[in-house]
């Protein structure tokens, strides 16, 4: 392959080499420079932002937050009614989402809550 790009757009075309494809080459378009193509084609990987890598760590900061509400309970420091209700209802349906995975048997839990298996 022979690769161009478009000098205006910098969108890259890869042509075939036996030259059935020239006509599509216009004059918009320069050939790479075999550098150039080994950067378009293996980029260097893309740092995360931060937002990005805060947001990556959401679903470990949940699982610690529902496993320190748990533990604050069984201590007798809190109690449901210390919770907002809808943080009671998500940490429920959470509870009973775990319970499903580590046995698949439909549990009153998940029916109380209306929660249905994917089929």
């Amino acid at each position: 392959m022979k690769y161009y790009k478009n000098t205006i757009t910098n969108e890259v075309f890869a042509f075939e080499l036996d030259g059935s494809q020239d006509t599509l080459i216009t004059v918009d378009m320069m050939q790479m420079k075999a550098a150039e193509i080994d950067a378009h084609i293996n980029p260097p990987p893309i740092k995360p932002t931060p937002a990005q890598q805060l947001s990556a760590t959401d679903a470990g900061m949940a699982r610690i937050t529902e496993d320190l509400i748990d533990a604050l309970k069984v201590a007798g420091v809190i109690t449901d009614a210390n919770l907002p209700a809808f943080a009671v209802q998500k940490l429920a349906e959470r509870k009973a989402l775990r319970s499903l995975l580590l046995n698949p048997i439909v549990s009153p839990a998940l029916k109380n809550l209306g929660l249905k298996l994917a089929k």
